[in-house]
């Protein structure tokens, strides 16, 4: 099992902000709105998201909660800025809810646009979401294919709806476009030369991962990930922080702990049965690598995540 299986396994989206942009030129929009990651599908015309060019069918992952500009031109002027909690104003501070609302789920200063988009805004990340996103460049553009026509048909479709059940189905298929985006966007990326789990295609790293993924209790080492794999500790070694960007060992603590920051969120699991459940039987051990990671121990980790509520992404 790998992050990507975990998005389906552990909190997905829940209530997500997803709506219809239609845009007619000259456009831009200032995001400030501080998710996690958002999502950007092109249904007709073209974009920019700083310099990525996007057109119809693409779709883009946006990794936060830094701001960005979509616009219609590099050099196009700012109609609208996006704050968090998705309230939008003119740069002057004036609310656009009213004059940029047109019907269910659909937004923007023309009905009659040249540009027409679908966004859909995570506003938390889970641990292992962002375990994800930080293998993704602020943009990341996945080229078209015959998958995710399929899946943007049936968003695009549902996405002004009002029917039982709509947020639950526009949530679902949020989370399947995500994943599906990130799985092609991977795999357009095979060659290139940066260094991620998400894009590497050598085998021993892969087998290493699948290994460390599926079972991350087990007390690898990386002489047993090397035998695994079949080659010497230091070939193992040096592919793999050539494939993945960081050692073996270094990587398995980080899926490790990330794992069991989205345990921690489940309030039936004591803290020593998610340090077990994740390769650490030492409870002490557990908190001190837990803490040194994010920064508190998990109980104070497990009462402030469940005392915030939104959306996460894992």
């Amino acid at each position: 099992m790998d992050p990507l299986d975990q998005f389906f396994d552990g909190p997905r989206a829940a209530r997500a902000f997803v709506m219809t942009v239609e845009m007619c030129s000259p456009w831009a929009i200032e995001v400030e709105d501080e998710a996690a990651l958002t999502v950007v599908l092109i249904t007709w015309g073209a974009a920019m998201i700083g310099d990525v060019t996007l057109r119809e069918h693409d779709v883009a992952l946006v990794r936060g909660p830094a701001p960005y500009r979509v616009a219609g031109s590099l050099d196009a002027p700012t109609c609208a800025v996006i704050g968090p909690g998705q309230v939008c104003t003119t740069p002057d501070g004036v609310a656009l809810h009213e004059s940029f609302a047109h019907g269910v789920r659909r937004w923007g200063n023309s009905r009659s646009p040249d540009t027409e988009m679908i966004v859909g805004a995570y506003a938390h990340d889970g641990a292992i979401g962002r375990l994800v996103s930080l293998s993704l460049p602020p943009v990341a553009r996945a080229p078209r294919t015959p998958s995710l026509d399929a899946i943007s048909n049936l968003l695009r479709r549902e996405v002004g709806n009002t029917g039982l059940g709509q947020q639950a189905i526009l949530d679902r298929l949020l989370d399947t476009l995500v994943v599906s985006a990130l799985r092609e966007w991977a795999a357009s990326r095979a060659d290139d030369l940066d260094t991620s789990w998400l894009t590497t295609r050598d085998p021993v790293a892969r087998r290493a991962l699948e290994a460390m993924h599926s079972e991350p209790q087990t007390a690898w080492t990386v002489a047993s990930l090397a035998a695994l794999a079949h080659v010497s500790r230091a070939t193992f070694a040096a592919r793999f922080r050539s494939a993945v960007g960081s050692s073996p060992v270094a990587y398995l603590n980080r899926w490790r702990l990330a794992l069991a920051a989205e345990r921690l969120v489940d309030p039936s699991l004591t803290v020593a049965h998610v340090g077990r459940t994740v390769g650490y039987e030492n409870a002490f051990a557990f908190s001190t690598a837990f803490k040194r990671q994010y920064g508190q121990s998990p109980s104070e980790f497990r009462s402030t995540t469940t005392a915030s509520s939104g959306v996460l992404v894992s």
